[in-house]
């Protein structure tokens, strides 16, 4: 049921004959096909390599854009399709904190799940009683991982929501433990445009995107290297240098700038021809 309207509303968005049509995430075949059968150009633009088995070397869409130069790298290796990096753009208005940040805020985690490396997070909290820190649902915490931030004093959790301008106002250092390999790390760019440096593990696209605004560590690292890591970041007397490092590295991803860049890549030669 939920295919059959996602098509429907699909036909009619098309039949308005839009200029251009960017396919992404689940269900991006379908988009490709059905714009490609109406006439309409299309892009698609990977957020990772869902869906890519078994599509020819000539994809389907006009153009191909990858969401980091980590899943550029990946779907050229595996798949034999190579792509044009582009960031998801991140609207400064959106994410700025409503307050400025400062040293002394915070340690945040955003989206507690094991996927994401929440236990690192639980660790760190017990081992470093005098810190602060923050939980912010996202997915859906499992209740077991609920039970085990509830008996930790130094945690606080909050309800998940779009809006995060009050999370980065509260917050010194972005917590970032993935166990898994992240293909981009919005959260990182969002933070870093507040000034709030970031410890992220060293998974997929995270080290290129933290850059020098902050620090990468691998997620097998000892206890006591996270410990340090994030010691180093709290320092009220390196704190403002991490944030003028983190403001500075997400001048990378300047929204205005990506913009722009976007509309030159949909207006070019291979889109539409």
């Amino acid at each position: 049921m939920q295919r059959e309207r996602f098509e429907e509303e699909l036909a009619a968005e098309l039949a308005r004959r839009p200029d251009l049509v960017v396919a992404q995430a689940a269900g991006w075949r379908t988009v490709v096909y059905a714009a490609r059968a109406a006439g309409i150009p299309v892009v698609h633009w990977m957020h990772g390599w869902m869906g890519l088995q078994g599509v020819e070397s000539n994809p389907e869409a006009d153009l191909l854009l990858a969401n980091s130069a980590y899943t550029r790298a990946h779907v050229l290796e595996e798949f034999g399709l190579d792509s044009i990096v582009f960031s998801p753009p991140v609207e400064p208005g959106r994410v700025r904190a409503a307050r400025p940040v400062a040293a002394g805020g915070l340690v945040t985690m955003v989206n507690p799940h094991p996927l994401k490396g929440v236990d690192r997070l639980l660790e760190l909290a017990e081992a470093m009683p005098a810190t602060r820190f923050l939980a912010v649902d996202s997915w859906g915490t499992p209740p077991y991982v609920g039970r085990r931030l509830a008996r930790l004093p130094n945690v606080e959790r909050r309800r998940a929501s779009l809006d995060l301008r009050e999370v980065y106002a509260d917050t010194a250092v972005l917590l970032v433990p993935t166990s898994w390999d992240e293909t981009f790390g919005r959260v990182v760019v969002e933070a870093h445009g507040n000034g709030i440096p970031a410890l992220a593990s060293d998974r997929g696209a995270l080290p290129d995107v933290v850059g020098a605004g902050g620090r990468t560590l691998a997620y097998e690292a000892p206890l006591a290297e996270w410990v340090g890591a994030l010691e180093d970041l709290l320092d009220p007397r390196r704190w403002p240098e991490w944030s003028r490092a983190a403001r500075a590295n997400a001048e990378r991803f300047e929204f205005r700038a990506e913009i722009r860049r976007f509309v030159d890549l949909a207006q070019g030669p291979s889109v539409g021809s």
